[in-house]
């Protein structure tokens, strides 16, 4: 994919998330730093929801599979029982840089910064100032109402609800408010068009079942919604606990990416390791203290540190599971496991993890998305990988049905999102705007070096 040069803040915001985990291992070559630059936007090129999946392709097209009820494959196709077991491509859409997947909604970002939405939209989650049962779905893609499409950097997408992040580190969001997850101060009911959340300096947003993050500059994770199982990770919680603007998530520094889903939230410190919060009924904290019965005092309202992980480079969170991304390309999981959403051939009733294993059979991994009970990988070979449930064909391979599941990794047919990757400097690399990226390469290998430089001085000072 080739991704437009001017969000400066965006592009840099990838880089430095990603610059600040590959310092266990800093490139040393000018194909290293490509390979970095595709691991940063890499992540924005898959999502998955609670039944269906997408997949962005390098050429800037949309590709969807699995359910299909509420529109959300955007193919101009919908209604009951409707679902697509293989990749078909989104209507209309065209020099795109992100997607995100809702329960029933998709989201796509373009390099013009426009939103654009398709599926369900009763609770106003495609923000064109409709909702309501007579606004349930729109089957193609339709522009979200937000008052400047061209500082648009980044999305996200919540169950019934969406995020914009605009280049200045504000945040936009639209949808439902049942619980105060838009962060504005109020809950209840739903809001169709965006509204400006009083938050600043953010660079990254997601979005749960009921519950929403943001982290800042600053490494500080802020969170707001829901809080009955601790969720927010404030250090309290409570049957019908609820805040409504952002609080601070208690005891966390040097955050580099967060993820939420369901009942509980994770967070990626800059130093590889993984911390989380909220339910834990099932194991998905990753702190080895959960029996798997998910009873109702299973939650910690702090964050707590996953045990056994290090050198960690991405995180993701399902519904009562969680995933991680190592530098070396393999992938740990944890959690439950009912419908083999760890892909290491175990699944069934009462299967779950308590603390990280290793995914089977997964080397090479550059991307992960997790969704409601399934998982997508994209490799360096730009083919995506799927497991765990696959009743609404949501893994892609062309089978799908009622109890239908795989719990070891299952290759998406026909689908490759990336070209191989680079081993030699092309002789002038350029963008289809004819922006020459030799000066991009200069950047990130002075961001490297410099992040390098610092660890270096920060490790001597403590040896002496």
């Amino acid at each position: 994919m080739t991704t437009r040069i001017k969000k400066g803040l965006g592009l840099l915001l990838s880089i430095s998330i990603v610059a600040g985990t590959v310092l266990f291992n800093a490139p040393t070559s000018a194909s290293s730093i490509i390979n970095v630059i595709n691991v940063a936007t890499a992540q924005c090129m898959i999502a998955a929801g609670a039944g269906h999946s997408l997949a962005l392709k390098e050429d800037g097209s949309v590709w969807a599979w699995g359910y299909n009820n509420l529109g959300q494959l955007g193919n101009g196709e919908s209604g009951a029982g409707v679902f697509e077991s293989t990749p078909v491509k989104v209507s209309n859409l065209k020099d795109v840089i992100a997607v995100a997947a809702g329960y029933a909604h998709s989201l796509a970002l373009k390099n013009d910064g426009s939103v654009w939405a398709w599926g369900r939209n009763v609770e106003g989650q495609l923000g064109n100032g409709k909702s309501g049962m007579g606004a349930i779905e729109n089957n193609i893609p339709i522009l979200v109402h937000l008052p400047n499409t061209r500082d648009i950097v980044a999305i996200a997408a919540g169950d019934y609800w969406s995020f914009a992040l605009t280049e200045d580190g504000s945040v936009w969001a639209w949808g439902n408010n049942g619980s105060g997850q838009l962060g504005i101060g109020k809950s209840g009911g739903y809001e169709p068009t965006p509204v400006k959340v009083p938050i600043n300096d953010v660079t990254a947003l997601s979005a749960a079942n009921g519950h929403s993050l943001a982290l800042k500059a600053d490494g500080s994770v802020w969170a707001w919604g829901r809080n009955h199982h601790g969720q927010l990770g404030i250090g309290k919680s409570g049957e019908g606990a609820i805040e409504t603007t952002a609080v601070k998530v208690s005891n966390l520094n040097g955050i580099i990416a967060i993820a939420a889903q369901a009942l509980h939230s994770l967070a990626l410190k800059d130093d590889g390791s993984v911390w989380a919060w909220g339910y834990n009924g099932y194991g998905e904290l990753g702190n080895g203290k959960s029996d798997g019965m998910g009873g109702p005092g299973s939650f910690e309202d702090t964050p707590v540190r996953a045990l056994n992980l290090n050198g960690i480079i991405a995180i993701g969170a399902g519904h009562h599971y969680s995933l991680a991304l190592k530098g070396d390309g393999s992938l740990w999981g944890w959690g439950q496991n009912t419908f083999g959403q760890f892909g290491n051939g175990k699944s069934g009733a009462g299967v779950f993890e308590n603390t990280p294993v290793m995914v089977s059979n997964q080397k090479d991994t550059i991307a992960i998305a997790v969704g409601r009970n399934h998982t997508l990988v994209l490799k360096e070979d730009g083919s995506v990988w799927a497991w765990g449930d696959n009743s609404d064909g949501q893994l892609g391979n062309g089978d799908s049905g009622s109890g239908v599941f795989g719990d070891i990794p299952v290759r998406v047919n026909g689908l490759v999102l990336l070209s191989p990757p680079t081993t030699t400097l092309p002789q002038n690399p350029t963008d289809t705007e004819g922006n020459n990226l030799w000066w991009i390469l200069i950047v990130l290998a002075g961001v490297l070096g410099a992040g390098l430089v610092v660890m270096l001085v920060i490790r001597a000072k403590k040896s002496s």
